[in-house]
């Protein structure tokens, strides 16, 4: 609550010590916690991971409306507000589109911004977790499709799969859209190499 109203025209206590400190050693607990999601793991996420995941969006929509924000979380060498929305990329229900949401906004209030473009793709895994997820929800789809040549039926068990590899396409679309160029065309070769090479045309050959 008091980052969501945090915000007036001339204020922000956001940049206050205060505020900034303890968000910062919140962050890095989440970092040494042990039960923290996997970068490849598609799971239900805790009460306490939800709120976290709610409080890094809602700090990333403060970026979005005052861009000077950006200097007092982003360093050369550390973005942590950034990099700890990666583990739950692909949770599931509302924490996963919370922090897809929340990437966008960076990404998007970054995108001409080289020094944050160099560090999303050369410091973090954020590129490779994007293939690594959207071939998680691949490999989760049935690999035969009952129909008669016209209409095909995917069994209701599936359907909840196929929404989730819908919605990872569509985020890699959107990032590939939003993000720096550097970011995009990484994005693009990691897709290319890591999920329509490694993953479909693999799976094609093998049938």
């Amino acid at each position: 609550m008091i980052v969501s109203d945090s915000h007036s025209q001339n204020h922000c206590l956001l940049v206050h010590k205060p505020i900034l400190n303890p968000l910062f050693r919140l962050c890095e607990w989440f970092q040494r916690a042990d039960w923290r999601v996997t970068i490849t793991e598609i799971k239900k996420t805790s009460e306490a991971e939800k709120m976290f995941v709610l409080l890094l969006n809602q700090i990333c929509t403060k970026l979005v409306e005052d861009r000077t924000l950006l200097h007092f979380f982003f360093h050369s060498d550390q973005f942590v507000v950034f990099t700890e929305l990666i583990p739950f990329l692909y949770s599931i229900g509302d924490t996963g589109q919370l922090a897809r949401d929340a990437v966008l906004l960076i990404l998007s209030v970054s995108a001409e911004d080289q020094t944050i473009a160099e560090y999303v793709t050369e410091r973090t895994s954020f590129c490779q977790v994007l293939t690594t997820g959207l071939s998680a929800c691949f490999s989760q789809l049935p690999r035969r499709i009952l129909g008669d040549g016209g209409e095909r039926l995917v069994e209701d068990g599936y359907r909840d799969f196929l929404a989730d590899f819908h919605s990872a396409l569509l985020f890699c679309n959107a990032i590939a859209q939003t993000a720096h160029p550097d970011v995009a065309e990484n994005i693009s070769s990691y897709f290319y190499t890591g999920f329509l090479t490694n993953v479909i045309k693999t799976g094609i050959s093998a049938k």
